[in-house]
């Protein structure tokens, strides 16, 4: 096994995002954030959950697939994270900009992991700006730099404050009826951590047996085959998001990714104890590229 691009492989578990701050390390510190993030007007008498609350509970955070990769002893690739400095380019539309939220949103958490916290800094600005342009700043504003600085040693409660935030900026746009952005968010974490995952798995270094280099990458693999439920439940959700051209183009191509997933029958090749094959990164090559243009599209 190649230390030089995987480390150890050790369970999958949590990761973090950061911000604005000068340390991603992993000592705990003395207050942790972990509860969900509350809306100053919201209705203080108990209520059922409404199709709307399930709707922006069922949207996958933007660290989702972040959370799972340096704890699959992925060794961390800078080539993968898009670009900082673009939040000008993506506000020109709210669309955009509420996609990209998502992005970074996941590219954060991707970099604070790794402790790449110097790196991380210049994204925050980026989610600031956007969240601005989406009218729902109060999202990443001085009340959550401040709270991240208090946590700033801890990654598990930096990790939440990141999700936080972006769960904060979906409550606010549910607040508006703006399901459509709340959507688009969800979507554009998704797959660029889809993204990051399958590219670790591309960067792999070829010269191994294919077997060997299998095995080694199977958690890395079952993390991406893994993503195939929070992917349904974004086809699912889609379908009552109103249309527009950005939404329906990401509709469209969430359920051609699902569809490579169902032809790929991997739960079932799985349960006929054939994992080992279908774990194979080769297998999972169509899942890779459809992913890959998907970002490509997002991000430009």
């Amino acid at each position: 096994m190649r230390r030089s691009t995987f480390r150890t492989l050790i369970g999958l578990s949590a990761l973090t995002a950061s911000v604005m701050l000068t340390s991603c390390g992993s000592e705990k510190a003395e207050t942790t954030e972990t509860t969900a993030p509350s809306v100053a007007q919201a209705d203080s008498m108990p209520t059922a959950p409404s199709a709307a609350d399930d709707f922006f509970a069922r949207i996958p955070t933007a660290s989702a697939v972040p959370a799972l990769l340096e704890r699959s002893g992925a060794e961390y690739n800078k080539t993968l994270v898009n670009k900082a400095g673009k939040a000008t380019a993506y506000s020109t539309s709210a669309a955009k900009a509420a996609i990209n939220l998502g992005v970074y949103g996941a590219d954060m958490a991707y970099l604070c992991a790794y402790e790449k916290n110097k790196e991380a800094q210049a994204y925050i600005k980026d989610i600031q700006k956007l969240a601005e342009h989406l009218n729902a700043n109060d999202a990443f504003g001085a009340a959550m730099l401040e709270r991240m600085k208090k946590n700033m040693e801890n990654n598990d409660s930096l990790m939440a404050l990141t999700d936080e935030g972006i769960r904060l900026a979906n409550s606010l746009l549910k607040q508006s009826e703006r399901k459509a952005d709340a959507f688009l968010i969800g979507a554009g974490g998704f797959i660029e951590g889809l993204y990051l995952a399958t590219g670790l798995v591309e960067a792999f270094p070829k010269d191994m047996k294919p077997a060997d280099r299998d095995l080694v990458l199977m958690p890395l693999t079952r993390t991406i085959v893994d993503q195939k439920k929070p992917l349904t439940d974004l086809v699912e959700i889609g379908k009552d998001v109103p249309s527009s051209p950005e939404v329906d183009a990401l509709k469209t191509d969430l359920a051609a990714l699902l569809d490579i997933y169902n032809k790929l029958n991997i739960d079932e090749q799985i349960k006929a104890n054939k994992g080992e094959m279908i774990l194979g990164d080769a297998t999972l090559h169509a899942i890779s590229e459809k992913v890959k243009t998907t970002r490509t599209s997002l991000i430009k």
